[in-house]
C-alpha cells in the first residue's frame, strides 16, 4: 500500500473529526467526507496501477453491505461515507485486511458501550417489561456462553479470546432481549411530519399498521422527503422516529486506534481464522 504512514496519519484525523462532530452534533458532515472519499480513491488509484486492487474491492463491498444498513434504518448516512473513505484510505497493513479490523474492533466496543448504558438504564428505572424479556435475555446469554466454550475446547479461540469477546456478545444478547424497552426509553420520539429531518430513522415496533402500509416498511427504515409528501397526503401527524442514537464514528477510532497499537490482538482473537489476512 502505497504512503502507508501518511494515509494512517489521515485516517486518524478524519476519525477524530468525525468523532468530535459526531458526539456533539450526532452528525458526520458531508464537508469532511466527500473530501475523504476523493482523496481515499487517488490513493486506492495509485495503489491499482501497482496491481493492488485491495482498496476498491473493498470499498465497493463495504459500500454495498452499509448501505444495505443504512436503508434499513441501522446506520446513518454519514457512517456509510466514512466506512467507504477509510476502506479506501487504509485498506489493509501489511497482508491484514486492516480496515476489516478496525471495524470488527469499533463494533464489539459499541456493543459492549451502549449495552450496559441502555441496561443500566432500564436496571435504575425498573423497566424491565414483562417476563419474558427476562427469560429471553438469559437464554441468549446462556447460548452464547455455550458457544464459547465450545470454540474454546475446540482451540477455534483463545483465553483471551473468549473473555474479551463473550463480554460485548453476552451483554448484547441481554441488550436485545430488552431492546424495545431500551429504544422506547431512551430514543424514541413521536415527530410532527413537518419537523422531520433528513432521512429519520422509522421506529417500525411503534407505527400503526395504516403507517407501515403506507410506508411499505418492509425493509426501508428511513424516511426521504418524497415519504414525508406522501404522510401529508395520507392526513398523518406524526411518525414514531429513533433519535439521539449513540454515536459510531468514536468506536472507529478507538477500533482504528487498537488495530495500530497491538497488531497481534486479532491473531490473538482468532488463532485460526484467516479471511482477513490477504
Amino acid at each position: 500500500m502505497i504512503f502507508y504512514e501518511i494515509r494512517i496519519v489521515i485516517a486518524l484525523l478524519i476519525c477524530a473529526i468525525a468523532s468530535y462532530t459526531d458526539l456533539k452534533e450526532r452528525l458526520i458532515y458531508d464537508k469532511l467526507t466527500y473530501p475523504s472519499i476523493a482523496l481515499g480513491f487517488l490513493f486506492a488509484v495509485c495503489d491499482a496501477v501497482i496491481g493492488d486492487f485491495t482498496g476498491i474491492a473493498l470499498a465497493a463491498a463495504i459500500f454495498a453491505f452499509s448501505y444495505a444498513l443504512y436503508f434499513a434504518g441501522k446506520i446513518g448516512g454519514g457512517d456509510v461515507k466514512l466506512f467507504v473513505a477509510l476502506a479506501l484510505l487504509i485498506p489493509r497493513a501489511g497482508n491484514k485486511l486492516l480496515f476489516i479490523e478496525m471495524l470488527l474492533y469499533a463494533a464489539l466496543l459499541s456493543s459492549a458501550a451502549v449495552s450496559c448504558y441502555g441496561l443500566f438504564r432500564i436496571v435504575k428505572e425498573r423497566s424491565f417489561g414483562n417476563k419474558e424479556n427476562i427469560a429471553k435475555a438469559l437464554l441468549l446469554a446462556s447460548f452464547l456462553l455455550v458457544y464459547l466454550y465450545i470454540m474454546l475446547n475446540l482451540g477455534a479461540i483463545t483465553l483471551l479470546g473468549a473473555i474479551i469477546l463473550g463480554f460485548p456478545l453476552v451483554m448484547s444478547s441481554i441488550f436485545l432481549a430488552f431492546s424495545k424497552e431500551i429504544n422506547r426509553k431512551l430514543f424514541l420520539e413521536y415527530v410532527p411530519v413537518d419537523e422531520l429531518e433528513e432521512d429519520e430513522i422509522l421506529a417500525k415496533e411503534y407505527a400503526s399498521s395504516k403507517l407501515l402500509k403506507l410506508f411499505g416498511a418492509k425493509f426501508k427504515g428511513i424516511i426521504t422527503e418524497k415519504d414525508k409528501e406522501r404522510l401529508k397526503k395520507a392526513g398523518i401527524n406524526k411518525v414514531p422516529v429513533y433519535r439521539a442514537l449513540p454515536p459510531f464514528a468514536p468506536f472507529m477510532l478507538a477500533g482504528l486506534v487498537l488495530a495500530l497499537i497491538m497488531p497481534e490482538l486479532f491473531a490473538q482473537l482468532f488463532p485460526y481464522l484467516h479471511v482477513f489476512s490477504l
